[in-house]
Formats: structure tokens, C-alpha cells, sequence
């Protein structure tokens, strides 16, 4: 009997401590993970009381009024989504036309010189503004109009407009583009075409240029200031590097020109500052400053092979400047 006793009273000892250790667990836990600061707390009361008033303010503050929509633009939407609806892509193209397109203005034109016609004047004709702007911009750069086509490369000037102004435009006979005459006029006189022909490129001045065909006196220019950049030419493609001339020029003009290769300016890469050399227009400013950085550590280039195999220039502008350079 007193065996009995003493095993429960140990038993109950033991549940006694198990549940002492978890009490003291328990408290321990929500002590770290519940218990709060008095600063902690003070700020718990604030931010419920920040959501609270933003709760009443939100009630109380009234819904602000909605517009009602254009119904106008509520029919015209409902049209456009039918017609999307209905997968008529061709009755949708013209209904979106129709809402972008404003109502053409009825031209009263009169007898106008485009070289002297003011603003005034071109919107008494019921002209449109872009080309209003396009056409005094044009004479505000110095353009001439010499015949009446001129206006057809006017920006914003469509050819439909262009056939209505024309007719109406009067251009002085001063200012009207000339005849060659003399030697210029007889193009069917064989001596005076062997005369005028072959143009030497890298020698002709702009009147000779001139001559050429497709090339008027803005590309007459624009050759003469490539070709000192360059040093000359050595290849006709080279034409092509000019902004306005194309192989269709080239190929009108292919058996009235000739390069003569043999006055082109080399210039020494030994020598030339680097900042000479990037006015070459195969040269970059870094390319040029690389060869000269080399240059200072070798002390002497030999080749352009060797700034290529040195990775100072890549072979492609190696290529295009062999015509140009001496050691």
C-alpha cells in the first residue's frame, strides 16, 4: 500500500513540474512576442485613432458629382463598336476617317508670283497653313521658285494642291530659269561636247560641275566642300557619301566625268596632329587620337596593316584610307 502511494504521489510531482515548465514557457513566449512598451502602446492608440477618423471622414465626406457623358460621343462610340462588332474593317476605316477629317476649304485662287506673295494673300486663296509655312520657309532660306513645278518639292504641299497653284503662278522672265547659250545650249554639236566633256571631278570648279547632269548648284557645292575634306575622289561611289546625290545621278553622268586619281592629297600619318587627321571624314576623333597615342609609343607607323593588326583602326577604314595616306 505504501508502494501505491508513493508511485502517485511521484507521478503527481512529475505532472506538477511538466506543468509548472510550460506555464513558465508560456508566459515567457507571450511576454516576448505580446508584450508591448509604453511607447509602443502610446503609438498602437494613435494609429487606431488616424484609421478611425479617416473611416468617418471617408462616410462623411460627400461623393464628388459625376458628369454626365456627351451623347454625342456616346452615339458615335456605340456606331465605331457596332461597326467592330460586325467585323466591317473597311465601314470602321471610313467612320475613324470621318471623325479626323475637318471640311476642306474652297480655294479662291488669283494670280500669284511665289517669290513675292505675302501670308495675307495666301490665306485670302484659302490655302492651307502647313503649305503657307512650307512655302515662306522655303523663300526665308534663300529658295528661289523658277518655274512653277518648283512648288511640287515644297513639304506639305500634296500634288493635288500643287495642280491647282500651278496655273495660277506668274513668275518674272528675270527670274525664270535660262538657257545654256554658246557652248552650253549645243548639246547636238559634237565639238563643243567634246570640248565641254569629260569633267575632271577632282579639278572642276562649280561651273564645270554644272555641266554634269543632275547636279545643279546646291550639289555643285556640296562636292566641291566633300572633295576638300576628303582630298578627292578615286572612286565614283564615293559621290554617293554626299547627301542628295544617288546612283541614278551617277549613272546620268557616268560617261561625262573622269576621276583623276593622281592629284589626290596624301597626307602622312607620321606627322599629321590627330586633331588634323579627324577632320578626314574615314577618321574618327578617337581613331585619329588612338593612331597618334601609338604612333608616340612605337615611335614610327609603317604601315596602315599594322594599325589594323594592332587594333587601332579596323580594316574596313584601313581600306578606304590606303588612297589617302603616305609613311
Amino acid at each position: 500500500m505504501i508502494c501505491w502511494t508513493a508511485f502517485f504521489l511521484n507521478r503527481i510531482f512529475l505532472y506538477h513540474s511538466h506543468l509548472l515548465y510550460l506555464m513558465g514557457f508560456w508566459r515567457s513566449f507571450t511576454k516576448e512576442w505580446f508584450a508591448f512598451s509604453r511607447s509602443e502602446r502610446q503609438g498602437i492608440w494613435i494609429l487606431i485613432v488616424v484609421v478611425v477618423s479617416a473611416v468617418v471622414v471617408a462616410r462623411l465626406y460627400p461623393e464628388p458629382a459625376t458628369t454626365a457623358a456627351d451623347p454625342d460621343l456616346v452615339a458615335e462610340a456605340n456606331r465605331i463598336n457596332a461597326l467592330i462588332e460586325d467585323d466591317s474593317s473597311d465601314s470602321f476605316v471610313e467612320a475613324f476617317k470621318s471623325t479626323k477629317e475637318s471640311p476642306s476649304v474652297a480655294l479662291s485662287l488669283f494670280s500669284f508670283d511665289p517669290n513675292a506673295v505675302t501670308k495675307e494673300q495666301l490665306q485670302q486663296m484659302g490655302i492651307p497653313e502647313t503649305a503657307i509655312k512650307s512655302l515662306l520657309g522655303y523663300r526665308g532660306k534663300g529658295g528661289v521658285f523658277r518655274k512653277p513645278e518648283d512648288i511640287q518639292k515644297l513639304y506639305g504641299i500634296t500634288p493635288e494642291l500643287a495642280s491647282k497653284l500651278i496655273p495660277f503662278m506668274a513668275i518674272p522672265d528675270s527670274l525664270r530659269r535660262k538657257e545654256f547659250t554658246s557652248m552650253f545650249a549645243a548639246k547636238n554639236d559634237t565639238l563643243l561636247y567634246a570640248k565641254r566633256f569629260p569633267v575632271e571631278i577632282n579639278g572642276a570648279d562649280s561651273i564645270s560641275l554644272l555641266l554634269l547632269k543632275g547636279i545643279g548648284p546646291t550639289l555643285a557645292h556640296k562636292i566641291i566642300t566633300y572633295r576638300s575634306r576628303l582630298g578627292g575622289f578615286y572612286n565614283s561611289n564615293q559621290l554617293l557619301d554626299i547627301y542628295g546625290v544617288r546612283e541614278e545621278t551617277i549613272l546620268q553622268m557616268k560617261d561625262q566625268f573622269v576621276i583623276d586619281t593622281t592629284i589626290v592629297v596624301r597626307w602622312s600619318v607620321n606627322t599629321l596632329p590627330p586633331d588634323s587627321m579627324a577632320k578626314h571624314p574615314y577618321l574618327s576623333k578617337y581613331q585619329a587620337n588612338a593612331i597618334a597615342f601609338y604612333r608616340g609609343k612605337v615611335g614610327r607607323i609603317r604601315s596602315l596593316d599594322e594599325l589594323v593588326r594592332n587594333r587601332i583602326i579596323p580594316p574596313e577604314v584601313a581600306k578606304r584610307l590606303r588612297p589617302y595616306v603616305k609613311f
